[in-house]
């Protein structure tokens, strides 16, 4: 269940009014010069403000994935997906309390302190959310070795 202050009121506005697809198509028409910002933002109900962030975004070459930035790199989460496989298949059954600590681990070896985290130690949330990214690789190998902690 979610929380009280992330529940969506009734009445309240969608966070994306339109799909990733309706945008492409947009500012594909806005590059062609076959509409202006603001009658595309009309006719595909598109905020002119997000039209203008994404042209410029897409002219610099700085587009990236909607949400926060994860705190490890790519590469680091990658790692760390491969270990906990490699683990499961040896037969070890991983909490994500495991999982937490397998970071901090890391962290406090490499010698980088993260603000996000209390002592460099991840949260519960942190490790609910790796896994929600991370769902579609390790639910295919182990997902019943996770256990929630």
């Amino acid at each position: 269940m979610a929380n009280k202050e992330t529940r969506r009121k009734v009445a309240s506005r969608p966070y994306l009014p339109y799909s990733p697809h309706t945008l492409q198509q947009c500012l594909d028409n806005i590059a062609r010069k076959k509409t202006s910002q603001q009658q595309a933002s009309k006719h595909y109900g598109i905020p002119r403000s997000s039209i203008v962030l994404k042209m410029k975004a897409s002219k610099e070459n700085n587009i990236r994935a909607p949400g926060h930035r994860t705190v490890l790199t790519q590469e680091e989460e990658e790692s760390f997906v491969q270990h906990t496989i490699a683990m499961c298949d040896f037969g070890y059954t991983i909490t994500t309390l495991d999982l937490r600590c397998i970071v901090k681990s890391y962290l406090d070896g490499s010698g980088r302190k993260l603000k996000t985290f209390r002592n460099n130690f991840p949260g519960k949330k942190w490790a609910e959310k790796f896994l929600k990214r991370h769902n579609r690789v390790l639910s295919q190998r182990f997902c019943s070795n996770i256990q929630q902690c």
